[in-house]
């Protein structure tokens, strides 16, 4: 999932000076090399925390967990992203990761 995600990233309309905040990312080696084979900057916070970042896309990972059968933090990333976007549309939705352009 992971790594369809981030070629596609590499090929997208997502300006290559974007700020993306990688919530729910296990860690930040995994950020990096999202970064790194997508060809963009993902930011990553242990503690999830966006705000003051600067971001300009979230990207809403639940696919590590998913693989662990952790349905807690799964659901615990759905309802975030069910509060912070509701019925926005994803530039990105493929199994368990989505993309949203944040509002500047």
């Amino acid at each position: 999932e992971q790594y369809a995600f981030a070629q596609w990233l590499k090929s997208s309309d997502v300006p290559e000076d974007a700020k993306l905040f990688h919530l729910g990312s296990i860690s930040l080696a995994k950020t990096r090399w999202l970064s790194m084979t997508g060809h963009r900057y993902l930011m990553y916070d242990a503690q999830n925390n966006f705000q003051g970042k600067n971001a300009t896309y979230m990207v809403i990972d639940a696919s590590d967990f998913a693989l662990m059968n952790n349905q807690r933090i799964v659901e615990q990333l759905r309802d975030a992203e069910e509060g912070l976007f509701g019925n926005k549309t994803a530039v990105y939705n493929k199994d368990n990761i989505r993309v949203y352009e944040l509002e500047t």
